[in-house]
């Protein structure tokens, strides 16, 4: 119900409903009214005063009972009040008569006054029963009302909450859509407040976009061109093309561009836009720092050499690639009672004579043969060494060079104005003839080595297969 309709109901219920309870009202009173009076007038039968009272009554009667009669059309009980009404106005004047009469017919009188009051008290009933449909009126368009208005009011919050929920979504997408544009706005200043520098190109390769991160690296460079392409590799163009013809979609490379700046590109194309990106970072820092965590591993802390990992790995990738079986030599150096100086004279001299002990190692070779000590002089343990040949000019080149070195670290080494005479212990193996695998060659080398220290050390031995059997 519409609060138009409310307001009718509402508007009826004031103009119509109490309206009619006020004429039923006049009614009874003008019944009782006219009883009172009609035993006034047998008691004093004044009709000068009695009757013009009687004729303004049923006038009044008369004006209210139309009022209800159109309120109540087709109604019985105004029929009721109606036969009443008439029966009431001709007793009345058969009573009138009655005391117009120079003798009164006193029982006569008295059986029309209780006639009078039957009749009243006959039209009381359809009164009360008008009063009672008005109030069956009035609580039915009351209870629609109430219904109406409960269903309104269910109707209001159910659309209160409809419209709390609509906006709840609407709420969340606004909110969405808000942060949406804040993402696609930080995603756009992403590539211009990057640290790293990066260019867009057009499918053909022609520049469209740098961020002011190129202008920076360029200046770090010492680039003073003013060209943005100038920090693009040489095969830039090259490498475009051939990703643009494969499948990928992604690159990367690594080209040192100077002495002291190495550079990582990473290329990513956007086919379904015809366009590309260049990512471009200086790795120089990093990558020396991965060699220098490189080198650290591959080499001995002490004496900067080659360490055992190292050898392993190139006695491995030596092994596996000579697939001609090229011979070449494998020496173990070991410096003969080392661990007794250290512990007479100290670690930290026995750290001094182990860097001088590998500087004369490192020079017999430089001086002997040329060697690349990268790959050749290796430093084992605490006081083992060991050489790679892996080029021999002569079959028993190992043997001579083994001499020679022995001969050499003979001389007396001076560490802090004292001198110390150290003796070396060598053993050789050679591939193929002693083995084919790596492990094996070493273990060879190190029985030869064994049995030398064994005899007394400061010597040198190949391996030959009577030393296992001795």
């Amino acid at each position: 119900m519409t609060g138009r309709q409310v307001t009718d109901v509402t508007t009826t219920l004031i103009e119509e409903k109490l309206p009619r309870f006020q004429v039923i009202n006049e009614l009874y009173l003008a019944i009782i009214e006219r009883e009172r009076l009609l035993y006034e007038y047998y008691a004093t039968t004044d009709s000068k005063t009695i009757l013009p009272q009687l004729d303004n009554l049923d006038q009044r009667f008369s004006a209210y009972f139309r009022q209800i009669e159109l309120a109540f059309p087709r109604s019985a009980d105004i029929e009721k009040i109606r036969y009443g009404d008439i029966t009431v106005r001709r007793l009345t004047q058969q009573l009138d008569a009655n005391f117009q009469q120079s003798q009164v017919d006193w029982d006569q009188a008295r059986a029309q006054l209780a006639e009078l009051s039957d009749v009243g008290h006959k039209m009381l009933p359809s009164l009360e029963s008008l009063v009672a449909q008005v109030n069956k009126e009035a609580f039915e368009s009351g209870e629609k009302t109430r219904q109406s208005t409960e269903l309104t009011t269910r109707l209001v919050i159910s659309f209160s909450i409809f419209v709390i929920i609509i906006a709840a979504f609407v709420g969340y997408y606004v909110n969405r859509y808000i942060m949406e544009t804040i993402s696609r706005q930080r995603l756009a200043m992403f590539a211009e407040r990057s640290p790293n520098p990066i260019m867009s190109f057009s499918w053909q390769g022609k520049l469209s976009y740098n961020n002011p991160a190129c202008h920076q690296l360029m200046l770090q460079q010492n680039n003073h061109s003013h060209r943005i392409e100038s920090l693009l590799p040489e095969n830039f163009q090259i490498r475009l093309v051939e990703l643009q013809k494969s499948n990928d979609n992604h690159a990367q490379w690594v080209s040192q561009i100077s002495d002291d700046s190495i550079l990582q590109y990473s290329l990513s194309l956007l086919r379904d836009l015809d366009t590309c990106h260049l990512y471009i970072e200086n790795i120089t820092e990093r990558t020396l720092a991965q060699q220098q965590l490189k080198y650290e591993a591959y080499h001995d802390v002490l004496t900067e050499l080659p360490n055992r990992r190292f050898f392993n790995e190139y006695l491995n990738e030596l092994v596996e690639s000579n697939q001609q079986q090229k011979p070449f030599s494998l020496i173990l150096i070991h410096i003969d009672r080392f661990d007794s100086v250290t512990s007479t004279a100290g670690f930290k001299t026995g750290d001094l004579l182990m860097q001088a002990v590998s500087q004369q190692l490192r020079g017999f070779c430089q001086a002997y043969c040329s060697l690349d000590l990268e790959k050749k002089l290796y430093r084992l343990d605490s006081n083992k060494f060991s050489l790679l040949l892996d080029h021999l000019p002569e079959h028993d080149f190992a043997e001579h060079l083994a001499t020679e070195l022995h001969q050499t670290m003979a001389k007396a080494v001076s560490i802090n104005d004292k001198e110390f005479h150290l003796s070396l212990s060598m053993g050789i193996s050679h591939y193929p003839s002693h083995s084919l695998e790596s492990e094996t060659l070493l273990a060879n080398a190190d029985a030869a080595l064994t049995r030398i220290k064994t005899d007394g050390g400061d010597g040198i031995l190949c391996y030959s297969q009577d030393i296992h059997d001795k």
